[in-house]
């Protein structure tokens, strides 16, 4: 604490450059936050997604598959449960108030365990034809509560020429793994089929397969694909893993290029505060000097150096950090990136301990400049 006053006069000794300096580490770490949180979220959609539920789609486009096949997966060794899957696109009173419709069948939350909607719910939904779960983000989105009626105008025609479907809002229900991000109107596959008039009935978009052993999951993908690959509707199948790299590959190699982009930043953070901390320094060799002669040891003014370096890249890492808290959730909503829209406490801590890394990193070569001029030598420069 004794050393506070003398740190305080050296950081304000030119005041708009320790000013600047702070500003640009804010602005840095402002870049640091969000690109770490995007590069964390899209590591933890990877790492959330299952080896042991796989997808089984149409190989050719969204064609349809026959319904029929869920039994035939489901008699296949290692395969626990099969859910099919269907759906609309609509709207909710305005065209701008997009709705997509899942209907599932009664297996579907047997498969897809991340949503957790009590065993007495599920039995009530497939009870009801019109009744349907509302995932948390789409009721917040529109108001809904268990217990209303809602109506959906749909591409799809019903058998009477109508578009417009209904639904009893049984429950609320969230997906755990990603809570908040999906917006999706659960309901029933078997009223959805039965008044569908696309003349599409007894056919399902997907599969979803549950299986006991992970490792097993490329052998029961190859096998259920060799099942229909003669059949005129040949499907495509792989885990839930895969298919989540597929589709963040098909960005590019999003995580090297953010991986990139934050080394860069890194680099400037090194540069910036490096320029700025050698400066300083330099400037004050003859006052350091004074110091010494005056009775303080080398690693006193060690210590100098290093207090004010760790304020500066500290407070703007800080700052900047607290910012790119604040604005992640209005950047990545906007954005509509499959993760959370907020910054995780572990890119704080990891942004401070870059702050700590850099203070490291550009003061010892200035201490190391400053340690080969003797005291002497340095006060020849007041002369």
């Amino acid at each position: 604490m004794k050393f506070t006053p003398l740190i305080w006069a050296g950081l304000w000794r030119k005041r708009m450059r320790t000013v600047l300096t702070i500003v640009s580490l804010m602005i840095a770490f402002v870049l640091f936050g969000l690109l770490t949180t995007v590069d964390e979220g899209f590591r933890r959609t990877v790492a959330v997604a299952r080896l042991n539920e796989l997808s089984v789609n149409a190989r050719f486009g969204t064609v349809p598959v026959p319904y029929a096949y869920r039994e035939e997966i489901a008699r296949i060794p290692g395969v626990t449960a099969v859910s099919g899957r269907a759906g609309l696109f609509g709207f909710y009173q305005d065209r701008k108030n997009f709705v997509w419709v899942m209907a599932a069948d009664e297996d579907y939350f047997a498969v897809r365990d991340q949503f957790a909607p009590s065993p007495t719910l599920i039995a009530e939904l497939h009870r009801s034809p019109q009744a349907a779960f509302a995932t948390a983000a789409l009721a917040k989105k529109h108001g809904w509560k268990a217990g209303d009626r809602i109506s959906i105008e749909a591409s799809t025609v019903r058998k009477d020429g109508s578009r417009n479907w209904e639904f009893d809002i049984l429950g609320i229900i969230d997906n755990r793994d990603n809570p908040g991000l999906d917006e999706t109107l659960v309901t029933n596959y078997r009223y959805i089929d039965e008044e569908r008039g696309d003349g599409l009935r007894g056919s399902a978009w997907q599969f979803f397969v549950r299986i006991v052993d992970p490792a097993q999951s490329v052998a029961i993908s190859r096998r259920i694909v060799d099942m229909y690959t003669s059949s005129s509707a040949p499907v495509q199948a792989a885990s839930d893993r895969v298919v989540t790299e597929r589709g963040l590959s098909s960005l590019g190699n999003v995580t090297l290029f953010l991986d990139l982009v934050i080394a860069a930043v890194f680099f400037m953070l090194l540069f910036l505060t490096g320029t700025a901390i050698t400066q300083s320094v330099r400037e004050r060799v003859p006052e350091f000097a004074v110091l010494q002669i005056f009775g303080f040891s080398p690693g006193g003014v060690a210590a100098v150096v290093i207090a004010e370096t760790a304020f500066q890249c500290l407070l703007g890492a800080a700052l900047g950090l607290a910012a790119a808290a604040a604005i992640a959730p209005l950047v990545l909503g906007a954005a509509r990136l499959p993760m959370q829209p907020v910054m995780p406490w572990s890119v704080a801590i990891s942004g401070m301990a870059a702050a700590l890394g850099v203070t490291l990193l550009t003061a010892l070569p200035a201490l190391w400049r400053l340690a080969r001029v003797s005291p002497i030598m340095a006060l020849s420069r007041l002369a």
